[in-house]
């Protein structure tokens, strides 16, 4: 925890006259669900949560009754987004605990790392903007055969009425299949993408400022984990605020028994159709778009029928009757689909040619990388060391 308000020396153990704390980090080990709600309550108005959870377990699926009894919400087993919905479901559960005092949270960055979640979050307070609440809360609707979602918000607002959110169609329209249905969890934005230009703009000091130590470039030239920090900025900031979750075009491809179309393509006939798209920061196969389910399947049966024209007896293929490829395709193009590079472009990012060439997603530091076992406690000498006089 930190006070910069305070004008006697910190030490261990004092807690200033107001009970109250500029900055406060929870870094348990598991989940931190369990000091939620002390620290919402102890931070300044204005003040920053860092929040990191360690309980994948529970967050990603393989757990969702655990997930329900510490955040209050259901995660999509296996999904292709589970992290992402893991920062959500997190994010879902602050602004719950911060509405219950008047407050509301402004995520400023929210990245899923390693095999942890961590969000950093601007807690304030402001009644009317919990009621804004329902609005920024929803559910995700995961279709059971296809890589199909919908995203509901828990309300609506007509005027300055408050409304209950609108169920969908019971089967997913494309394959005809059932919805999962997640959540609730956080719809609005992960990040600010001016507080991370910021901090992009002070990695990206000159070498001498650092090298001197003027101002807060000082610990800059110790820090060795800058141009991988570098690369998840950029890749946070570029990312489209307002679509939440995402597809991986390599899933729905396999959908389709088809090959997958380059990035490139898919970013080209989004843009050419009036959507926006971007990455996810954790996944680069990841597509974050505004387009709905209908837009991004025309694009997939426009790729197949280029795979596979229906006049060319060498490439023709019959999907098995009844599967889900077959009801998938069997549907008409509706959005006029064109692979080449737009004369505007409308991505939704930065073009190629003002991206920073950075790392953005770097390589498993050595192999098998992955959680290790929990610490057993204590030290264990070997019987063989006991056994010496």
């Amino acid at each position: 925890m930190y006070n910069s308000r305070s004008t006697k020396k910190l030490r261990p153990g004092f807690v200033p006259d107001d009970l109250s704390w500029d900055v406060i980090d929870l870094d348990p080990y598991g989940s931190a669900a369990p000091f939620l709600d002390s620290a919402i309550q102890a931070v300044v108005n204005g003040g920053m949560i860092a929040c990191t959870c360690t309980d994948m377990a529970a967050l990603g699926g393989s757990r969702p009754h655990t997930c329900v009894g510490r955040y209050g919400a259901m995660p999509i087993p296996k999904a292709v987004y589970l992290q992402e919905m893991a920062l959500r479901i997190l994010l879902q559960s602050m602004a719950v605990t911060a509405a219950k005092y008047g407050r509301t949270i402004h995520p400023i960055l929210s990245v899923g790392m390693d095999f942890y979640v961590r969000v950093f979050v601007i807690v304030r307070d402001d009644k009317e903007g919990v009621n804004d609440l329902s609005l920024k809360l929803g559910y995700v609707y995961q279709s059971t055969h296809c890589q199909s979602f919908e995203i509901v918000h828990m309300g609506r607002k007509r005027g300055h009425v408050y409304q209950p959110g609108r169920a969908l169609e019971t089967n997913c329209v494309e394959s005809g299949s059932e919805y999962k249905v997640g959540g609730p969890m956080w719809t609005g934005p992960l990040h600010d993408a001016e507080f991370i230009q910021r901090a992009l703009d002070r990695l990206s000091a000159k070498e001498d400022d650092q090298a001197k130590g003027r101002g807060y470039y000082s610990c800059l030239k110790y820090l060795s984990t800058k141009d991988r920090l570098r690369g998840l900025l950029l890749s946070c900031r570029d990312e489209i605020p307002d679509a939440p979750l995402f597809y991986r075009m390599s899933d729905m491809s396999r959908t389709l028994h088809v090959s997958t179309p380059p990035m490139l393509m898919v970013r080209n006939a989004l843009s050419n159709a009036g959507y926006v798209m971007s990455a996810y920061h954790k996944d680069p196969q990841a597509v974050k778009t505004n387009a709905p389910n209908q837009v991004m399947w025309d694009i997939m049966r426009t790729w197949y029928q280029q795979q596979h024209p229906p006049d060319s007896e060498s490439k023709k293929k019959i999907p098995k009757s009844g599967s889900v490829e077959e009801k998938i395709l069997s549907r008409p193009i509706e959005t006029k689909i064109d692979f080449l590079k737009p004369s505007n472009s409308n991505s939704g990012g930065r073009s190629e040619e003002t991206q920073e060439h950075v790392a953005r997603f770097p390589k498993n530091p050595q192999s098998h990388w992955g959680p290790k076992k929990a610490a057993t406690g204590g030290n264990k000498r070997k019987a063989s060391e006991l056994e010496q006089p």
